[in-house]
Order: structure tokens, then C-alpha cells, then sequence
């Protein structure tokens, strides 16, 4: 069975999303739409998976998930591979 996951269009609008860089842009998206999403925001997923389906580096995943951090949009758990998306 297939899973579809939506982005609201007002995800653009965000005032946090507006400010972030294009690296932080595509990887919020990834980590709202990916077939790990869970609807509590939280769930374990590895900086491995998010370099393989964004293309980004590990570098740049791993510099990418802090400006996140800092910006209000998720926790990320490096010891457990668990991240937290707040709703935006």
C-alpha cells in the first residue's frame, strides 16, 4: 500500500523557512515528506539515509541539521539517529 504525505503550500510561508539556507530548505523538506515520517514529528532516521536521498554530503547533512537546530525546526539525536520536526 502506498503513502502519500502533503506539504501544505503555507510551508513556504513560513517566516523560519524564508530565512534558511537552500541546503537547510531541501533538507526540512526531506524530513517532512520521507517514508520514516511519523505523525508525533519524532522517529529514527540516520545521517547515512539523509545523504543518500538529498545528495547533500555528510559534512553538509550534519552542518545543515545544526542550522536547522538553531532556526526552531527540529531536534536531532546523533547518539540515538532520532530526530524531532516541530510543526512550523
Amino acid at each position: 500500500m502506498s503513502e502519500s504525505n502533503y506539504i501544505c503550500s503555507s510551508f513556504w510561508d513560513s517566516s523560519r523557512i524564508l530565512k534558511l539556507s537552500k541546503d537547510a530548505k531541501l533538507l526540512h523538506l526531506y524530513l517532512i515528506s520521507n517514508f520514516r515520517t511519523h505523525f508525533t514529528g519524532i522517529y529514527q532516521i540516520h545521517v547515512f539515509e539523509m545523504v543518500g536521498y538529498t545528495g547533500l554530503s555528510e559534512d553538509e547533512v550534519t552542518r545543515t541539521l545544526r542550522e536547522l537546530e538553531v532556526s526552531g525546526c527540529i531536534f536531532y539525536d546523533y547518539e540515538m539517529s532520532v530526530v524531532f520536526v516541530f510543526r512550523h
